[in-house]
């Protein structure tokens, strides 16, 4: 892991916080990430991820323990938004473009979530997830 350059992971956790002007909780961040890029966030890409993005400005916390992006990253993805392609070919797109960008240096590493808390946020997606399943034929 590298705080001294962008990463894929980066413009991923990015795209999993725009998906909620109002934050996003660990569980949520998850949950999105999954959906976005059908695999799940790694401890070490949350806490790498995140401190760059809010060093940088692209994200910030917001109340209890939610993060959410700032207007620096909803402008980013607004000019770059083509709404015909896919998922997948949208994040490789803007890693390239987020990549590119200049990165301040000197970035702290902040642990932002434990192994704890990844165990916890999964369990309760879990939960939502098997809720969702049972209640979908009710």
């Amino acid at each position: 892991m590298d705080l001294s350059k962008w990463q894929f992971y980066d413009i991923w956790l990015l795209m999993s916080l725009s998906s909620d002007a109002e934050g996003c909780m660990l569980n949520d961040i998850l949950r999105t990430g999954d959906l976005l890029n059908h695999t799940i966030f790694l401890q070490d890409e949350l806490n790498y991820g995140m401190s760059k993005l809010i060093y940088n400005g692209y994200a910030e916390i917001y109340g209890n323990r939610r993060f959410r992006s700032t207007e620096k990253a909803e402008q980013f993805l607004r000019e770059n938004n083509h709404s015909k392609e896919g998922i997948i070919a949208k994040l490789m797109r803007l890693k390239g473009i987020f990549c590119a960008l200049p990165i301040k240096s000197g970035c702290p590493l902040t642990q932002f979530f434990t192994e704890d808390d990844m165990h916890v946020a999964h369990k309760k997606n879990k939960r939502q997830r098997r809720s969702f399943k049972t209640d979908q034929y009710k």
